[in-house]
């Protein structure tokens, strides 16, 4: 009893020191991104009131989370909101994985595992990129793959409802990390699967079949919500307009000095990486001799780590991992330059679903977790060989820990201050005022046309165009990505029309173009001057159209009203 009560003791203590220890290196990665004010980037565009609506042709399930926010919202500034949305990815994905990855509590190895899954380029990338919903779904996986290795022991029902909640969870952040999810949990059980098969364990098999028929049905009866929607109009969903230019445009990024494979195994691939957004940013990999030491050894603590799994006595465990390593690390090659390409062809072709995870380097979320686990084995055995050696071996434990924060140097210290807070101008909050004084029923064409702008208050960095999300639901703006040979995957009628109307403004006179933007019921146009010199507007200047009336002019933004 008495040994019962420490070890418990032992595991709060050494609890306690985890959670101090990743809430620290939480505040050292945000830093300045903590203190008041948006955080705005790419695809990550928070607004003083979140809104919870569906764009057509989109899943519903994301449609829990949006309303949680609105909810919270009620309570809570947005850009709060926004700094704990921050705080909890990277102190969850360092904890769940020193919790969660079998990985040994000595010497600090599961520490390690938790520093090397929460400060890697995949989580600096899709920083960057403002997936903070993918990063949502990325701080699950230590524990589903902790869930699905307890379920592969003992295929219970009590394991299968776990397994079904977390993979649920993660539905309502990323379907494409389900996907991942489903693929990880199937190659971990077959390997489970197969032993027992072959030990001919009858009883094991049956409450697998059994179990897993339940786990399926409760996921699927969880996810109705969206799912049966999808099915009904699979015809009006976004994945149909999928094809090989999004294959092309959306594929895995080769470096000039790895090529594409060994660009994924070390964890970059990112597909924007070969855009000219990337040169927004800092880079490890620009000091390159430098970055490829640090590489190199990582690279030698986790193949001590692989090396050990599989002389191990849990090789089941060793195996598993190791298998989705190399699945994960095909899969994220996509349709990326390499050996794989015309495999991941293959795959595009013949399951019409994987035409949605066009974005294929998202596996290597998987490839993370297989370095945290074998790296953090490897920790292991290096600090037990340097015991022999030295008396004090803190030397080594620290080298050692510092490598995964040399491996991404960037991310720390709020991303090099490379992100920093911001507040939206006055003159949008004084557009808010001006539109709901209007009590009529009308729309609002937001101006310049495209989906992606640089403004000058967010510092000039690319960002998904925030207007419809700060002005509202009566917004019309572009939905158009304009990326490579792609420049528009919108299947919204009314926003299509109103782009073919504005696609003519070279042709048409201003008058005929107000007229035919009235037809979408379109009251007024707000237009934003941070892209005149890149971005010509149409002329709508009153004094040679009187179909139109100048609102309000800020300098920044201007408002008209189509008098008609």
């Amino acid at each position: 009893m008495l040994k019962m009560m420490k070890n418990i003791t032992d595991n709060i203590k050494a609890d306690g020191l985890a959670i101090s220890f990743f809430l620290v290196v939480t505040v050292i990665i945000l830093w300045q991104l903590l203190l008041p004010g948006y955080i705005l980037t790419l695809d990550m565009v928070f607004t003083p009131q979140l809104r919870a609506y569906l764009e057509p042709g989109s899943f519903s399930n994301l449609m829990p989370i949006k309303f949680i926010l609105v909810v919270i919202n009620a309570l809570l500034p947005s850009w709060v909101i926004q700094k704990i949305i921050l705080l909890s990815i990277f102190f969850c994905s360092g904890y769940l994985a020193y919790k969660f990855l079998p990985v040994p509590k000595t010497y600090g190895a599961s520490l390690w595992a938790g520093l090397m899954y929460m400060a890697n380029p995949f989580v600096y990338q899709r920083l960057l990129a403002g997936q903070w919903l993918v990063l949502l779904a990325y701080i699950f996986l230590p524990l589903l793959l902790h869930l699905i290795f307890c379920y592969g022991i003992k295929p219970n029902f009590q394991n299968a409802l776990k397994l079904a909640t977390i993979l649920f969870v993660i539905s309502l952040c990323s379907l494409h990390f389900l996907v991942i999810g489903l693929i990880a949990g199937s190659i971990i059980l077959i390997i489970h699967l197969s032993r027992e098969i072959y030990s001919g364990n009858r009883s094991y098999l049956k409450n697998f079949f059994i179990n897993t028929a339940v786990l399926g049905a409760a996921l699927l009866i969880a996810s109705s919500f969206w799912l049966v929607p999808f099915l009904l109009n699979q015809s009006q969903s976004i994945i149909t307009t999928i094809d090989q230019r999004d294959f092309s445009a959306f594929a895995t990024a080769g470096d000039p000095r790895l090529g594409t494979l060994f660009n994924v195994f070390s964890l970059y691939g990112f597909w924007a990486e070969a855009l000219a957004w990337s040169g927004y940013f800092l880079w490890p990999k620009t000091n390159f001799i430098f970055w490829l030491l640090v590489l190199a050894a990582l690279a030698i603590v986790i193949l001590i780590g692989i090396v050990k799994t599989l002389r191990g006595q849990n090789k089941i465990q060793g195996i598993s991992f190791l298998a989705l390593t190399i699945v994960a690390a095909i899969l994220s090659v996509g349709m990326g330059e390499s050996i794989f390409k015309n495999i991941n062809q293959w795959i595009f072709n013949h399951f019409w679903f994987w035409s949605g995870l066009r974005d294929t380097q998202k596996f290597s979320a998987l490839l993370v977790a297989g370095y945290a686990y074998f790296g953090g084995v490897g920790f292991f055995v290096l600090v037990e060989k340097a015991k022999k050696f030295f008396a004090k071996t803190d030397v080594v434990i620290f080298a050692l820990m510092i490598l995964p924060v040399l491996y991404t140097y960037t991310l720390f210290g709020g991303l090099a201050r490379q992100l920093q807070p911001v507040w939206y101008p006055a003159s949008w909050q004084e557009t808010v005022k001006i539109l709901e004084a209007d009590p009529s029923e009308y729309r609002v064409l937001f101006l310049p046309w495209h989906q992606y702008l640089s403004f000058d208050f967010n510092r000039k960095l690319l960002i998904q165009n925030p207007a419809k999300d700060y002005f509202g639901p009566k917004i019309i703006q572009g939905e158009n990505m304009e990326l490579e040979s792609i420049y528009s995957k919108n299947i919204n009628q009314e926003v299509e029309g109103v782009q073919q109307v504005l696609a003519m403004s070279g042709v048409d006179s201003t008058d005929q173009i107000i007229e035919n933007l009235a037809k979408f019921s379109i009251k007024y146009i707000i237009f934003s001057h941070d892209l005149d010199e890149v971005s010509q507007p149409i002329d709508f200047d009153p004094a040679t159209s009187s179909k139109v009336r100048l609102v309000k002019d800020f300098g920044d933004l201007t408002i008209y009203e189509i008098m008609l």
